[in-house]
């Protein structure tokens, strides 16, 4: 005979009777869009970014950005006849003679040589030494020098300082050329970043206590990326040119990495991993018993992924190759973006002065970095929202098999959908929610740590996302009324937010690595000599590594947040007929004392 089951007991009937009221909107013929307005206004502005990108990359040339211009206003290594011309050299690197400049195929080594291979201008009609008893301003100098980037240095002293002023960039444009010149380094990086997650991501679910050891190592790293910051900080302020006597080649880059390099952002970044180095053990110590009962769950919760493991990758994987590929085809757009100018007609101006940017590209700059950050956030956003409503159709599984496995009648007829998978599920999701993950990223709340419980809510209420964040808001003031009850209590202090907690200290861990991985190839190849500001691609390897650690630190993340959520639910609800005091039922089949009771049931 099957056992008929009462409202409010066993085994979880609250939630089951929620996902039944889930299972009935989500099979609705007419199921509404969620949030669709803010989907069209996404599409009408990313729209807006593709006509400037076809504009832009219409009258854009990102080859000239950066580049030097000779006497006669031509770019070196770009224009007709000067491809194989690329450097800029001094013909005269005298005070008021600075401006006498060429384009030369390489930087010379050697002061007793007779000619330079260069391209002749207008000022400067051929590449020969002159003889020395005519007048300083008609001779071509030619001295030992070494490349900086498009620039030849001077070795000797009295010629360095005069080059090196006559070189500078405008700011924005050394930023932009500086992340274009490594752009090689921090693909490759990029790519070592993902090994690195999937590594520690393999480790964590073979040996469960390496997120302790991944939890020193990001504090060891952070520690060496400091005192690096800081030793590279305080070099730069030492470094001062001789004022005669010759100088070494790698002397020569180092003063201009002093002089280029832009000491606001380098102390900024010193600031930030001091900041960082001083809060860890704060951090730390205020959270320690998350810290203690991290790996338990880890534990359990591997339990719930092991059999979805591919999925969860191929998730993750396509994921990652989206964002990296997007964010090369939009740093490609911000080149052709900040490259559209005109040349100037003044002979005298510094080589690097010549070529000013539009006034429009600024704005529309602007409008890309928006693009870019908010792209960012959502694809972070879907990957978040796809696993909780994974979990939430992987938890329902669960309920259906307590039921039959008990031989239970299935008051609520809950059926499980044999194709609850990532694949269906991010259809589902562009069809019904993208609206609301969208709006979830540009809304500005006060609830913006509960973003992730209102995606959670927009999928297991199938409801828009301003009515989400509300619930989530009412949901924590609801839960207070519990305070008295083990299982909230344990929630609150140890089980609350504990896929963020997982979250932080894994993507800054694989962050802190590849930034000081970024430091050491920059200080051992020769890559160093063409950046201005050689913090700049470590800042966006820094960046970029998170994002990307984020999307696997969300496998782990937020499945476990899910879970605690969906277990905090798991239980029967009665509500006073006038619908303002909740009293706690008895405890649903899944939730008997806290996430270590789904263990056994994880094993079926």
């Amino acid at each position: 005979m099957q056992q008929q089951l009462d409202p409010y007991s066993e085994p979880g009937n609250y939630i089951v009777s929620l996902l039944q009221q889930q299972q009935q909107k989500q099979g609705q013929a007419n199921r509404p869009q969620k949030d669709l307005n803010y989907f069209n206004y996404c599409l009408l502005f990313f729209g807006l970014i593709y006509l400037f990108a076809v504009f832009f990359v219409g009258v854009g040339n990102p080859k000239i950005l950066g580049k030097p211009f000779d006497s006669s206003n031509q770019a070196c290594g770009v224009d007709v006849g000067f491809e194989k011309y690329p450097f800029i050299y001094f013909v005269q690197p005298l005070s008021g003679s600075t401006w006498k400049t060429l384009c030369v195929s390489e930087c010379p080594d050697d002061d007793k040589a007779q000619s330079l291979d260069c391209h002749p201008n207008t000022v400067t009609a051929n590449c020969d030494k002159k003889p020395d008893n005519i007048p300083a301003e008609y001779q071509t100098l030619i001295y030992k020098s070494v490349a900086y980037k498009n620039v030849c240095l001077p070795l000797k002293a009295e010629y360095y300082k005069q080059v090196i002023d006559s070189s500078s960039e405008p700011f924005l444009v050394s930023i932009l050329t500086d992340i274009n010149n490594a752009q090689y380094l921090i693909l490759s990086i990029l790519i070592f970043s993902i090994i690195l997650n999937l590594l520690f991501f393999v480790m964590i679910i073979k040996y469960k206590w390496f997120i302790y050891f991944l939890l020193i190592a990001s504090i060891v790293c952070l520690l060496i990326l400091t005192g690096v910051s800081l030793i590279i900080a305080f070099g730069s302020m030492g470094v001062a040119a001789p004022s005669t006597g010759d100088i070494t080649p790698a002397k020569a880059i180092e003063m201009a990495h002093s002089y280029f390099g832009s000491s606001g952002i380098l102390f900024t970044v010193v600031l930030f991993f001091i900041v960082l180095v001083l809060g860890s053990p704060v951090y730390m110590y205020y959270y320690r018993e998350k810290v203690k009962r991290i790996k338990e769950d880890l534990e359990i919760i591997d339990r719930f992924i092991s059999p979805h493991l591919m999925q969860y990758l191929e998730l993750t994987a396509f994921l990652t190759v989206l964002m990296i590929i997007f964010s090369f085809l939009w740093f490609g757009l911000e080149l052709n973006t900040f490259s559209f100018g005109q040349r100037s007609d003044d002979q005298k101006l510094p080589p690097f002065q010549k070529y000013s940017i539009s006034l429009v590209s600024y704005p529309v700059g602007f409008f890309n970095i928006v693009f870019f950050i908010v792209v960012q956030w959502i694809l972070v956003a879907t990957s978040s929202f796809l696993i909780q409503a994974f979990v939430q159709q992987k938890y329902k599984g669960y309920v259906v098999h307590y039921q039959n496995t008990h031989n239970l009648q299935p008051q609520y007829n809950l059926e499980l959908k044999q194709d609850s998978d990532f694949i269906s599920l991010f259809l589902e999701t562009l069809k019904y929610h993208i609206g609301s993950i969208i709006y979830g990223q540009v809304k500005f709340t006060k609830h913006l740590f509960q973003v992730d419980l209102a995606y959670f809510l927009t999928y297991f209420n199938d409801q828009d996302f301003d009515t989400s964040i509300e619930n989530a808001a009412k949901m924590g003031e609801s839960y207070h009324q519990f305070t008295q009850n083990p299982l909230y209590i344990q929630y609150i202090f140890y089980g609350k937010n504990l896929g963020d907690f997982y979250s932080r200290f894994f993507y800054f861990s694989v962050g802190n690595i590849s930034a000081l991985l970024a430091y050491l190839l920059i200080a051992i190849t020769p890559i160093s000599a063409q950046l201005s500001n050689p913090t700049v691609p470590v800042i966006v390897v820094y960046l970029f590594t998170i994002y990307i650690s984020k999307l696997f630190a969300n496998i782990h993340g937020k499945t476990l947040d899910a879970l605690n959520q969906l277990l905090l639910m798991d239980y029967t609800k009665k509500e006073q007929k006038k619908g303002e005091e909740i009293q706690i039922g008895t405890v649903g089949f899944h939730a008997a004392a806290d996430i270590r009771i789904l263990a056994q049931h994880f094993q079926n």
